[in-house]
């Protein structure tokens, strides 16, 4: 069950709720309240048997009556506090009392909230939601960087999401952190991440919108919620930031060696709608591949589909043993519309061709048993075959070999992916069926 508060969800199903109070009747009746929300719910008649409860399982919220016979609630929230598997467990205090030195006395000891009785039902269930928000949230932040976490971010995308108006998230990773954190040590690893949650701060203060959100997922990625419109600003200004400040870590003489560099992915919902967090996700996940395969610096966009891009009925066949140059082209291309295939061999390759015949061939030039080369001039060769495009790919710049071999078009690896887009819609636009 899922439970709403404005536009903000929280999940009731996953929250476990521990009620101590020793009045059998009030005890139902909070239990009745909170497993009508969807709640889960465990109740404790005394003190030491909430302990007991606290010790065994995991609980997100506990709702605890002062006035109880063994030990008074008091004592029971000390304990609770000196206990680290519940000293940031959120606790509401309920009593009949509703004198200030009870309500103090509770604060002081580390209780979260006081509610009195005779309490309104709709009251405490805002009371105990707003509790278990603020909980989720202080325990996802960024301990390094002091940023939102994913919990926080996860919101903000959702309610996004969930609203009419245009939005532009930003995922931003350093390039190269790996070798700088092991030259330079955790440390300096450390504060070239805090260097860059700085940065991001401040540009998205100075030219993004009042409330845009800047949040550090973990390690070297982070995020940033903006506007479409100051998407650009943002980007541009962050990557130059950075480059400057982050020289400043390195040892003298040694900035340019293996300098950190961004790479983003700009998702917008300008030209398509997202169903939820897990859809930006995707799209940002085949937008930064583009933008890694960039040298330097990147921010990469979403773009809008041009009609001649609508191709869900193009097939392209991706002969390459790389596992992860096939998986970039993939997650590329089937965002785009096309239909892909991937095959790690010429054999496998002859085959899938038997089943379904090619609008195009991207074919690396090195493959096991042969060599893309005579494949691409059996291609060529072949009666109904001999139209089919074919863009050879490979490590080093064979160009002049693969055209002599009849390939339309080749380019090296590692290869600008917006390049490789634009050539595919080229090759594409050939009238090479008969």
């Amino acid at each position: 069950m899922t439970m709403g508060l404005g536009d903000r969800r929280v999940k009731t199903d996953e929250k476990r709720i521990m009620v101590v109070e020793d009045n059998r009747l009030a005890a139902t009746f909070l239990g009745d309240i909170l497993e009508q929300a969807g709640y889960h719910v465990s109740k404790a008649a005394s003190g030491l048997e909430a302990l007991r409860l606290a010790q065994q399982g995991h609980i997100d919220l506990v709702l605890l009556d002062i006035m109880m016979p063994d030990m008074n609630g008091y004592e029971v929230v000390r304990q609770l506090r000196n206990d680290t598997r519940t000293n940031n467990t959120p606790i509401i205090l309920l009593s009949s009392h509703q004198g200030t030195a009870e309500k103090v006395k509770g604060f002081e000891l580390g209780a979260d909230d006081y509610v009195t009785k005779p309490f309104v039902p709709a009251e405490l269930l805002a009371r105990v939601m707003a509790h278990l928000r603020r909980s989720r949230l202080t325990l996802s932040s960024s301990p390094l960087t002091g940023l939102p976490g994913n919990a926080s971010i996860e919101d903000e995308l959702m309610e996004r999401v969930s609203s009419d108006q245009l939005f532009t998230v930003l995922y931003v990773d350093i390039d190269n952190f790996k070798a700088f954190n092991d030259t330079y040590g955790f440390l300096q690893g450390d504060q070239m991440i805090r260097l860059l949650a700085e940065t991001l701060q401040k540009v998205t203060s100075q030219y993004g919108n009042k409330g845009d959100l800047v949040g550090h997922i973990g390690g070297d990625d982070f995020v940033v919620v903006t506007t479409p419109e100051h998407a650009d600003a943002v980007c541009q200004n962050a990557i130059a930031h950075f480059s400057a400040v982050s020289r400043q870590l390195y040892e003298a003489g040694c900035e340019d060696l293996l300098p950190v560099t961004l790479s983003i992915a700009a998702v917008s919902n300008e030209y398509r709608d997202f169903a939820d967090h897990w859809e930006i996700g995707a799209e940002a996940a085949t937008l930064k591949q583009q933008a890694k395969c960039v040298h330097g610096n990147a921010y990469v966009k979403s773009e809008p589909m041009l009609e001649h891009e609508h191709r869900g009925e193009k097939h392209i066949l991706v002969v390459d043993d790389d596992r992860l140059v096939s998986a970039l082209l993939q997650a590329n291309f089937e965002q785009r519309g096309y239909n892909i295939v991937l095959v790690s061999s010429v054999l496998a390759a002859v085959h899938s061709m038997r089943i379904q015949k090619p609008d195009l061939i991207i074919l690396d030039v090195v493959l096991p048993g042969t060599s893309g080369f005579a494949f691409c001039r059996r291609l060529k060769a072949t009666q109904g075959t001999e139209r089919i495009p074919v863009l050879m790919i490979s490590s080093e710049d064979v160009s002049e070999k693969a055209l002599e071999a009849g390939a339309n078009a080749f380019l090296t690896k590692p290869f600008d992916i917006v390049q490789m887009q634009a050539l595919v819609l080229q090759l594409l636009s050939l009238d090479h069926l008969e």
